[in-house]
């Protein structure tokens, strides 16, 4: 199921390394949080560090301005990480990059 789910994907690239671990670790993430109440409405950074070099982030869908804001993003993001996964507000998988 998880496999039809990421295939389905916008702009996803499965062939980094570690992508499917990252992927999957950012959506459970995201539904935790999502159980705890919390307002995904400024696309907030979910965990900077899902795994090496991965970060996990909320936008949008579609994208808008404020997902652009640095402040809404994942700050290790092009410094120790070089790979995200993003997840919309419901924690669907938008981009795997």
């Amino acid at each position: 199921m998880f496999a039809v789910l990421v295939s389905g994907c916008v702009a996803s690239n499965t062939n980094y390394p570690n992508a499917s671990e990252a992927t999957s670790k950012c959506r459970q993430a995201c539904m935790d949080l999502q159980s705890t109440r919390m307002d995904f409405g400024n696309g907030p950074c979910i965990n900077d560090n899902i795994i090496a070099d991965w970060v996990c982030d909320v936008v949008h869908e579609p994208r808008q301005p404020i997902d652009d804001v640095p402040a809404n993003q994942c700050p290790s993001f092009g410094t120790a990480a070089h790979h995200f996964v993003e997840v919309n507000e419901n924690c669907r998988i938008i981009r795997v990059v």
